[in-house]
């Protein structure tokens, strides 16, 4: 400050004067706390706001940590404006930015592959061609993954059926974690089914060919189960297989072989099974019986029986008439019960208990004059052996299964002992002379011996209207209803198919021990023409004819008019009697001559009708195939000792220990299907000549019922039943018809195709 006076003096004073703001800048309008939520899996969002206004005394200036439109990442930011004057006073206001990230999730997703059984995530059982797709949204990526397995890819790619889990972390280290089960068809599965002569008549033992003896074929079988269905069969070695039905197969293998089958489905997927079909040789030509020989070889008598040479046509000793009684040694198990039946197999004569190897027994003779039937039987468990007690043949030192005859009293009283000398020969002569049939005289004595006049079987009579005799090897007296001469058994009969086309038809005689002829790929509408094949060029009394396994008995001894009839697939159209005379119906069909051979199941198999080779008692026997059967019948085994091959089924074990099976009834039993192989419905008849409860079953080749029983109640003598088995909800396959009654079970094989 100066201050002058009047006199123009002056005077300076300094003072200093501060001004001080100490009044801080005001915001007004300042944010809140911020919250925003990214999208599409973004870990940033930009994000916006209005900036605050500041007010102050003087001019302030305005800083700010981040601007609107700045980008956040996923988190809490927070967000500060700073003010500051020119006094240097400063304020702050702040508020939080926070960025949820949006929600994560996985997905994933298997292949699939439909098939015909349903929609799978792999094509096989067992195979490694799943494949699994993952998909992620919201998270913060990029992303990790770890699956069950190992691996860190994002999709699984090569991997079997069965359950996988995944681990998904982002980049802020949110976790999920995601299951997924790969399904896949289920495993094919094979049944095996093996028919052999085991399977059919309980003989020998299972997946065995017996060259000689029995069937000469086996039928495999792969039913095959699981996958993706609509299989298809491969089999090998193929140069083997003599016929095939999709996944059936005959072979008739010479040697033991191996047989494989690749089973594949509908989507490509396969399995295999091999078969091993053994196969033993037994064969033999040096006869050698237990207990003694009977000559082997077939004795041209009528009887059936083929059981010793020519049965001593020439006899050593006195016989005539039926006789009184007859002795055997029985030469078997200890402890076993024998049977002797009159020749009706039906009516008991005597029953041995509890005999040993080597006893002696004697059967009596039970008419008004004390004698036996033209036959008797002598019965061991289901094995019966047929002896002529008519004086017809010689029977002497024969040997009838076990037993061999060491003794005879003949009609008239004459003994006759093992040496060959009657002790008593009071044969007295002053028969009356009887005109023969073909004229000039013959003797006779009602003695059933087949060389007189009266009551004989032996077919080799001329007839004439007023003859009386049916000469029909029948046993009934009875003559035949045909319209047509029908006398003696037949040279020939035909027939016409009227079953499946294709099919090998085999003509069997009537045990089924000798193949007549076969018949290839046989058309619907064929005739077959079944020749004789004995020395006078017959048919035995009854011939067997065999489709699929199933057979069909016809009755060829002119016992029964069998023109027109109609035999399962079969229907008779004509025959040759055993005198020459022909009679026929109308001709039905075409003929192709039998079938031929034209591409059909051409099987090569050994065809054998000499002796064979059983193991018994542990001695090695080379015996007639009659013979053998009674002899397995006993607890023998096919082939020699070495083999020590089982004999099995048909309750054979408990004969060989001498356990009595009581069976009174002979079963007559036959399957009739058509068409054949039955496809939906079966008709199975049978008769029994014995009255008694019966059931009738399926089953299958393990033994397991199908459905459920057919017939259980008391069957009538000589009845005829009829039963169904409804086979629409059935596989394709082999089944048992299986008949039981009286302890006694027969059982008849149903193929079953679709």
């Amino acid at each position: 400050m100066t201050g002058t006076d009047a006199s123009g003096n002056t005077a300076s004073a300094t003072a200093t004067i501060t001004v001080i703001d100490n009044i801080a800048p005001v915001f007004t309008n300042a944010p809140t706390n911020k919250t925003y939520q990214a999208e599409n899996g973004n870990c940033t969002l930009n994000a916006y706001w209005t900036v605050p206004v500041v007010s102050d005394n003087c001019n302030a200036s305005v800083t700010s940590t981040h601007n609107p439109g700045d980008a956040f990442p996923v988190g809490t930011t927070q967000v500060t404006y700073t003010a500051t004057d020119a006094g240097g006073n400063t304020t702050t206001a702040s508020f939080n930015v926070t960025v949820q990230a949006s929600p994560m999730n996985v997905v994933l997703q298997a292949d699939t592959y439909t098939t015909a059984s349903g929609i799978y995530n792999t094509t096989c059982s067992g195979a490694e061609d799943g494949k699994v797709m993952l998909a992620v949204t919201g998270g913060c990526g990029p992303y990790t993954y770890l699956w069950s397995n190992g691996s860190t890819s994002k999709d699984l790619n090569g991997v079997e059926a069965g359950t996988y889990s995944v681990t998904v972390t982002d980049n802020n280290g949110t976790q999920i974690q995601k299951n997924i089960t790969l399904t896949s068809p289920t495993a094919i599965e094979v049944e095996k089914v093996v028919t052999t002569e085991q399977t059919l008549t309980g003989y020998g033992d299972a997946n065995t060919i017996y060259l000689g003896f029995g069937e000469q074929t086996a039928v495999l079988q792969a039913n095959a189960t699981g996958g993706s269905g609509d299989y298809t069969y491969t089999w090998s070695p193929n140069e083997e297989i003599a016929c095939s039905f999709e996944n059936t197969v005959t072979v008739a293998p010479q040697v033991t072989t191996t047989y494989t089958v690749v089973v594949t489905d509908s989507n490509g997927c396969s399995t295999t099974e091999s078969f091993t079909i053994n196969v033993i040789d037994v064969r033999c030509d040096d006869y050698n019986a237990p207990g003694g020989s009977n000559g082997g070889g077939n004795d041209d008598d009528d009887d059936d029986n083929n059981g010793g040479g020519d049965n001593g046509e020439v006899f050593d000793c006195q016989c005539e008439g039926k006789m009184q009684n007859f002795t055997v040694t029985y030469n078997g198990f200890s402890g076993v019960n024998i049977k002797a039946y009159k020749k009706d197999k039906k009516t008991v004569i005597k029953t041995f208990y509890n005999v040993q190897n080597g006893d002696e027994i004697q059967v009596t003779g039970f008419d008004h004059k004390g004698r036996l039937d033209s036959k008797t039987y002598l019965e061991i468990g289901s094995a019966k052996y047929e002896i002529h007690t008519s004086c017809s043949i010689n029977i002497m030192g024969e040997t009838y299964g076990p037993f061999t005859v060491i003794e005879f009293t003949d009609g008239e009283g004459a003994t006759c002992s093992g040496n060959g000398t009657p002790s008593t020969a009071n044969f007295a002569g002053g028969v009356n002379p009887i005109l023969s049939h073909a004229g000039g005289f013959t003797y006779g004595d009602d003695d059933d011996d087949d060389n007189y006049s009266d009551d004989d079987d032996d077919d080799n009579h001329t007839h004439n209207s007023t003859c009386g005799h049916d000469d029909d090897d029948d046993d009934n007296g009875s003559t035949s209803g045909s319209d047509c001469q029908c006398e003696g058994r037949m040279e020939n009969f035909t027939v016409v198919y009227q079953g499946e086309s294709g099919k090998t038809v085999k003509a069997y005689n009537k045990k089924m021990n000798y193949l007549i002829e076969t018949y290839y790929n046989v058309q619907y509408g064929d005739t077959l023409v079944v020749e004789g094949f004995d020395k006078h060029d017959r048919l035995e009394s009854k011939t067997m004819l065999m489709v699929d396994w199933t057979s069909y008995e016809v009755h060829t001894s002119c016992s029964i008019n069998i023109l027109g009839d109609e035999i399962g697939p079969f229907k008779v159209v004509a025959y040759t009697d055993g005198e020459g005379f022909s009679c026929s119906l109308p001709t039905e069909g075409g003929d192709n001559g039998g079938g031929g051979n034209n591409g059909g199941c051409d099987v090569d198999t050994i065809n054998w009708t000499g002796n064979v080779t059983i193991c018994y008692n542990g001695q090695t026997y080379c015996v007639t195939q009659e013979e053998a059967k009674n002899y397995l019948a006993l607890g023998a085994s096919l082939g020699s000792c070495s083999f020590n091959i089982t004999a099995s089924s048909k309750g054979i074990a408990a004969k060989a220990t001498g356990e009595n099976t009581d069976i009174n009834t002979e079963i007559k039993f036959e399957v009739s299907t058509y068409p054949n192989p039955a496809s939906d419905l079966a008709n199975i008849t049978f008769n029994v000549n014995q009255d008694g409860p019966v059931t009738v079953a399926i089953f299958d080749t393990k033994g397991l019922q199908v459905g459920n029983t057919l017939f259980e109640e008391n069957a009538e003598i000589d009845r005829k039943y009829t039963v169904v088995f409804d086979a629409s909800s059935v596989k394709e396959g082999i089944y048992i018809i299986r008949l039981r009654t009286a302890g006694y079970i027969e059982s008849k094989k149903l193929m079953i195709k679709k």
